[in-house]
């Protein structure tokens, strides 16, 4: 079923879509864009639960230039994320435990912003320390973490979501980092979940049928050939129908399930169980 995915074209064709995405992606230096085309090509194809949390560990965090990453899957509260499987993290086991509260909630403001704005969130203490509590501050401080970029994609009901965060980043924080976040993000997110989708599939199992009932049976298959990493004349032909057509299907998933672009559509869309 996973073969390919929503990026899963060769690196070419991850190129293009490199080339295609918003100016602050295209404007990168040319070995810039190189090095996230291979990065996306490497997370597509792994395989297993422990291939995916090395690459955090290493490609990720090497491309970003962090010190420390996160990883995990949690309920969307406004406190910040209320974790139920942690899949990878660097940033210091104490400072987990004190940010985390009894009934399994992860005090964070800049995932509490994040949930307010759905967008990548960027928190330097040298610059907008007044965004946060002064206790939280001050545990961000003691465990010496620098600064903490963060962004989730959510589920198709926006209930559950995928987090990730890295810290300590040396990386400009500007609009080009947001970029390749918003970017990244998503194909790291249908990525986990090609190998391992059971902590959002058990989350979601009541609600099956109704996630079934968002889109319509032609939408669900361009859906599924989308997930396979068919072009639109690809999609066109398996369903003999207009190209014009598949791009109207494509716009109404990418409505219906509140998602940026086809891959994050994809990320929701295998999160809730449509795939």
């Amino acid at each position: 079923m996973f073969a390919r995915c929503a990026t899963d074209y060769g690196r070419e064709a991850i190129r293009g879509v490199v080339r295609s995405s918003g100016l602050q992606i295209r404007h990168l230096a040319q070995d810039e864009q190189d090095a996230l085309v291979r990065l996306v090509g490497t997370v597509m194809d792994v395989s297993t639960i422990e291939e995916f949390a090395n690459l955090l560990s290493t490609a990720v965090r090497q491309f970003l230039d962090c010190e420390a990453c996160t990883c995990a899957i949690g309920t969307m509260s406004h406190g910040g994320p209320r974790l139920f499987k942690m899949i990878f993290t660097t940033l210091p086991i104490e400072y987990i435990r004190e940010m985390t509260l009894p009934d399994g909630t992860v005090r964070s403001p800049i995932f509490a912003n994040w949930k307010k704005a759905h967008s990548v969130q960027i928190f330097d203490p040298r610059t907008n320390a007044s965004m946060v509590d002064s206790a939280w501050l001050a545990a961000f401080r003691r465990y010496e973490l620098g600064n903490l970029v963060a962004t989730a994609v959510p589920d198709v009901e926006g209930n559950h979501a995928t987090y990730f965060s890295f810290a300590g980043v040396h990386r400009p924080l500007g609009e080009v980092l947001v970029a390749l976040l918003d970017f990244l993000a998503p194909h790291l997110c249908v990525a986990l979940l090609k190998v391992d989708a059971r902590p959002l599939r058990a989350a979601h199992l009541p609600c099956e049928e109704n996630h079934h009932a968002i889109l319509y049976v032609r939408q669900r298959q361009v859906l599924q050939l989308l997930a396979e990493g068919r072009s639109n004349s690809e999609i066109g032909d398996r369903l003999v129908t207009t190209e014009d057509n598949v791009k109207y299907h494509i716009k109404q998933i990418l409505h219906r399930l509140h998602a940026r672009n086809r891959t994050e559509a994809v990320a929701k869309a295998l999160a809730s169980g449509l795939l």
